[in-house]
């Protein structure tokens, strides 16, 4: 059996590992929809860290086949036993997948994705690993009737092309690595589901609906996170990259009792505790790398926002850790 690891994300579905071709195909039909996995393999090690909220789940997707290489398969027998409305989107991280649907067959690389829906049959190729983020929702719930989603299958869609995908690749990031830009599984896979849709869209010609101010929030935590090494960074900065007004920013963090500059202070200073608590660099430098010009003026910040100096702050840490 797949052994479950503990989520740090109070999501229902742990993260598991599977050592073995059967352990692998049990895993992908519990997580996805029921599939064939076969690999030459004589070494085998595959990770997924599944998130699930209502009908939408987001999957970091890891796997190493160190021989001949994987497929994943989809059959005619397989949707005859189980025929399901989802359609499912790969992002990939790492490595190189090739996806097969409609008779076309495309390869995606790092930095493109590609979809496939799980009422026909497709094959996903995999030639030695895979790093994956993997989208699956209702085809319902992407704003295109089926004709034009079966048109967008084994197509690849490049992340420079469709920034939405960007933009989902690190809000799913940032929830499956513990640090999420956004709070809980739920608004995560809202916002993944409003990006695949909007990008889905756009590669159709069709329009695309205003963003959410749950999706713009995200960016802006995203450009946040990007540059808080920046000491001149401000709402007006974050607005104009977003192609936003200042106005509309502090509007949209209003609604969530937050505003701008409390989400940067708040920020850089999560980033400082983990770098006290996790490296032995020096506070001078911890304080450049938070946007600080000078440690006297971190030690303040940090002080006024943690009650310590930070370096009763990591001496404390380090002393509780004994």
């Amino acid at each position: 059996m797949p052994r479950e690891t503990a989520s740090a994300h109070n999501d229902p579905v742990a993260t598991v590992t599977a050592t073995s071709q059967e352990e692998w195909e049990e895993l992908c039909s519990r997580a996805f929809v029921p599939l064939r996995v076969t690999s030459g393999e004589r070494s085998f090690l595959a990770t997924m860290d599944h998130h699930v909220a209502d009908s939408v789940s987001f999957t970091r997707v890891r796997a190493a086949v160190r021989t001949v290489g994987g497929e994943v398969s989809r059959t005619a027998a397989l949707i005859e036993e189980d025929d399901v409305d989802m359609a499912l989107f790969s992002l990939q991280l790492g490595g190189v997948t090739t996806v097969e649907q409609q008779g076309r067959r495309t390869t995606i690389d790092a930095a493109e994705g590609a979809l496939y829906l799980a009422d026909e049959p497709y094959r996903l190729g995999v030639p030695v690993t895979i790093d994956s983020l993997v989208v699956k929702a209702p085809m319902s719930l992407l704003g295109l009737d089926r004709t034009s989603l079966s048109d967008l299958t084994a197509r690849t869609l490049s992340l420079r092309t469709f920034p939405a995908l960007s933009l989902l690749r690190r809000v799913a990031g940032s929830h499956v690595a513990g640090r999420p830009v956004v709070t809980g599984a739920s608004e995560t896979a809202r916002i993944c589901l409003e990006l695949l849709a909007g990008a889905l869209r756009s590669a159709a010609g069709s329009p695309v609906p205003a963003r959410s101010h749950e999706s713009v929030r995200a960016a802006v935590r995203i450009r946040i996170a990007q540059g808080l090494a920046d000491p001149h960074l401000d709402v007006h900065a974050l607005a104009t990259a977003e192609h936003l007004s200042a106005r509309t920013v502090h509007a949209v963090f209003a609604e969530v009792d937050s505003s701008p500059a409390h989400e940067i202070r708040s920020l850089r200073m999560q980033r400082a505790q983990r770098l006290l608590n996790e490296t032995n660099l020096p506070i001078a430098e911890i304080a450049i790398s938070c946007g600080f010009e000078e440690p006297t003026s971190f030690t303040r910040a940090f002080r006024r926002w943690s009650g310590e100096t930070p370096r009763s702050y990591r001496d404390s840490a380090r002393s509780h850790d004994r």
